[in-house]
């Protein structure tokens, strides 16, 4: 413990990142790992985190930015970075001078996994999707990162304007941990205007439970007498997702039951 007192902490006065227990052990580090491109990357990323902060604080929700309107047809092809994203989604406001840097970047946090499930889509063949009714996705292993989830999922339902409903189920057990009741059976969500003036709808559900508790309570249970009774459990998923699941490293035993569903 006095060791520890004794210790004359020492960090980059730029990022306020690099933390070594000396001057002597600093300079060290500094030559060897924290070179200007590493300084500039952490720069970046607390002016990023202060920003979400002060939204949070001001706002009392997490920030979200996602385009309102429809595009009148797939696209041919899927912007493969976030600059051909934001300029084909957002063309009058990005790159405006008025909004702050972190504007865009900070649209990424939520917005990186609707956009990469779409990627996934086109890549996969968006011609398998575009017409799919209800179009059926699953997000497996859902966190704090997922749930609650946001409109911005209804991004999808502009991208892909063909299809009506849109059904999203959030299932992990980690759901549990977040929400007061871990269990929501899918349930319609307000859209947009202009969704609901196409007669499209998003319907989400939230089960606290892993994947292969889930399939047996709902999908297994079809075949008995005690079916549910929202028949949008029994559609079968369209695709089925897993963001940073973290499964080599934790519940692997759990994982692997999941996986043989």
């Amino acid at each position: 413990a006095n060791d520890e007192k004794n210790l004359e902490w020492k960090c980059c006065s730029k990022c306020h990142h690099g933390w070594c227990c000396s001057a002597a052990h600093w300079e060290i580090y500094k030559t060897k790992h924290h070179t200007e491109e590493v300084c500039h990357k952490y720069q970046k990323l607390s002016t990023l985190q202060l920003f979400h902060y002060r939204h949070m604080r001001k706002y009392q929700e997490t920030f979200s930015n996602s385009p309102d309107s429809s595009l009148s047809r797939p696209l041919q092809k899927f912007p493969n970075d976030w600059d051909g994203y934001f300029r084909l989604r957002f063309p009058e406001t990005y790159g405006n001078p008025r909004l702050p840097p972190e504007f865009f970047p900070a649209t990424t946090h939520l917005g990186s996994q609707v956009v990469t499930c779409l990627w996934a889509m086109y890549r996969l063949g968006i011609e398998r999707f575009q017409d799919q009714e209800p179009l059926v996705l699953q997000i497996v292993g859902a966190s704090h990162y997922e749930v609650p989830p946001s409109c911005i999922w209804e991004e999808i339902l502009h991208c892909l304007p063909h299809v009506r409903t849109l059904v999203l189920h959030f299932i992990g057990p980690d759901i549990a941990k977040i929400l007061k009741d871990p269990t929501m059976e899918a349930t319609p969500m307000e859209c947009c205007p202009d969704c609901q003036g196409q007669g499209r709808r998003r319907i989400v559900g939230l089960y606290g439970e892993t994947y292969h508790e889930f399939a047996k309570k709902y999908y297994m249970s079809s075949l008995s007498e005690e079916k549910p009774t929202n028949n949008h459990l029994l559609d079968p998923p369209t695709m089925i997702l897993a963001f940073n699941t973290g499964m080599h490293e934790e519940d692997e035993e759990s994982w692997r039951t999941s996986l043989e569903v």
